[in-house]
């Protein structure tokens, strides 16, 4: 595993830099549901809500948390997953990984226990960046690329940033400086 600033690719994960300045993507870990000429979308893999699907959506099991996916489309449910064949019209994002599908089989499989939730991951809002925008964000450093093997689905979002950035879970905030100095070095 390691930390780059090589070019990103749809199934990429991003840490945000640790000296980015902006709340909403501070200590974030992002994967890329799509990355072309058009746009970059992510979700925000990080930050749990204080909600479960349940509280938004009538007839599903409880339990099931949600993920604060981004600023955009905050009141809009998305979902990764990995059960394609399970679940129609979904987006195949990278390796076994797929972004969305028809919500209403969703729900049945889950009423019914075909697919455990360490299989699937709601996000209320996504993460969303124009054109050339993500590109330019990782020239200036804003975000640095994750390499490694990582799920989206069923890596636990408590202290993933330290965890990624630096491979270990670190709590107090010396380590930002020297964790990303010696990544630098190690190029």
């Amino acid at each position: 595993m390691s930390i780059t600033n090589n070019e990103i690719s749809q199934g990429s994960v991003l840490l945000s830099s640790p000296w980015i300045d902006d709340d909403t993507f501070a200590h974030t870990a992002i994967y890329l549901t799509r990355h072309d000429m058009s746009s970059s979308v992510g979700l925000i893999l990080n930050r749990p809500t204080n909600s479960y699907l349940h509280h938004y959506i009538k007839d599903v099991p409880k339990d099931i948390p949600l993920y604060n996916g981004g600023p955009v489309s905050k009141s809009q449910l998305y979902f990764l997953h990995d059960a394609p064949y399970l679940i129609p019209f979904s987006t195949h994002v990278c390796g076994k990984i797929y972004w969305g599908g028809d919500f209403g089989q969703v729900k049945r499989i889950l009423n019914m226990g075909m697919i455990d939730t360490s299989r699937i991951r709601f996000f209320l809002g996504y993460s969303g960046w124009d054109a050339s925008q993500m590109d330019k964000e990782i020239q200036e450093n804003t975000w640095l690329r994750y390499e490694g093997d990582f799920n989206p689905i069923t890596t636990p979002s408590s202290n993933l940033y330290s965890t990624l950035l630096c491979g270990e879970d670190v709590s107090d905030d010396i380590w930002k400086m020297s964790c990303i100095s010696s990544s630098y070095e190690e190029q």
